[in-house]
């Protein structure tokens, strides 16, 4: 029995996609969404993100995208990686395209400075 999920990773820098990177390689379906193209071209074409991730080899099964709606309908496990002071605003314009039966797994820390509240309030 397989234990494979499909799974969406918001966030392509560093964490998101080190993140990608050990979902793939525990055999699951990952779609990466970066909101730059360049981004997502390397990846798919390279297996690297050089911006973020110097040096390293990406799974070739690990896919990017740019299309948002396009992640959202990819999964229904979301993984939150994109910066803590984009938080906010990016939810905001992403409310409408959540799945509301998905699982979200928030990845991020530290407060938002405008704010001071945690990323949990």
């Amino acid at each position: 029995m397989s234990t494979s999920k499909k799974v969406t990773v918001l966030g392509a820098g560093a964490w998101g996609t080190t993140l990608a990177q050990v979902l793939c390689d525990a055999g699951n379906d990952v779609l990466l969404w970066a909101r730059n193209s360049d981004v997502v071209d390397e990846i798919n074409k390279s297996q690297t993100n050089t911006r973020y991730l110097e040096g390293i080899s990406l799974p070739v099964s690990l896919k990017a995208t740019n299309n948002i709606l396009g992640a959202f309908s990819h999964s229904d496990i979301y993984v939150l990686a994109i910066p803590t002071q984009q938080l906010r605003s990016t939810l905001e314009e992403w409310k409408n395209s959540f799945n509301k039966q998905a699982v979200v797994v928030s990845t991020l820390k530290g407060i938002e400075l405008k704010s001071d509240l945690r990323v949990s309030q």
